[in-house]
């Protein structure tokens, strides 16, 4: 499921290039580029202590990086589509959301896949975690969204109301509410 992975070809570089310095806002600089999906990138994230990021692609993976050094550290593989969000949660927690409806739980301490979320009869358009990362939710092309507890991968509640795809969710500072767009 995880591959661990160091390698020259996949150091992220600095190269500047007219495209994306030019457009940065005034006081914004471009810190480092960082390469090594094969296709798109569909979603990004920071690690709540600022120690890495995660990056989901529609080439099926998952890419943790190292973001004092820019290293790719691991891949993490075992989708059967494209990835199109990922959240971190505290305790070393990871979700990603996929095109295979399915969402997927990972322990980051040895990139180990804790639980694989079934229930979505639709692409996951977005994945977060509750601010203590209790609970998750997740948002689907099937018009709903789901809440699960991250710690048993339990379906606590699917929430109905939406007539079209919803590829946005989120909870409230305290946890207590969640929104959701479609």
């Amino acid at each position: 499921m995880a591959k661990r992975k160091r390698a020259n070809a996949s150091k992220s570089t600095s190269r500047k290039t007219p495209s994306t310095i030019d457009n940065l806002p005034p006081g914004v600089t471009l810190f480092r580029t960082l390469k090594g999906h094969r296709t798109s990138v569909r979603s990004v994230v920071f690690d709540p202590k600022g120690q890495w990021l995660a990056s989901g692609s529609s080439d099926r993976t998952v890419k943790l990086w190292e973001m004092s050094s820019g290293e790719l550290i691991h891949t993490l593989e075992g989708r059967n589509d494209g990835v199109q969000s990922v959240a971190f949660g505290l305790r070393g927690r990871l979700a990603s959301g996929s095109s295979d409806h399915t969402v997927k739980l990972w322990n980051i301490d040895g990139c180990k896949l804790v639980h694989t979320l079934h229930g979505h009869r639709g692409e996951i358009g977005n994945v977060v975690f509750d601010p203590q990362s209790e609970r998750l939710a997740s948002a689907s092309a099937d018009g709903t969204v789901r809440l699960w507890a991250v710690s048993s991968g339990k379906l606590l509640r699917t929430l109905e109301g939406h007539q079209h795809f919803v590829p946005c969710v989120a909870f409230d500072p305290l946890g207590q509410w969640i929104a959701s767009g479609s």
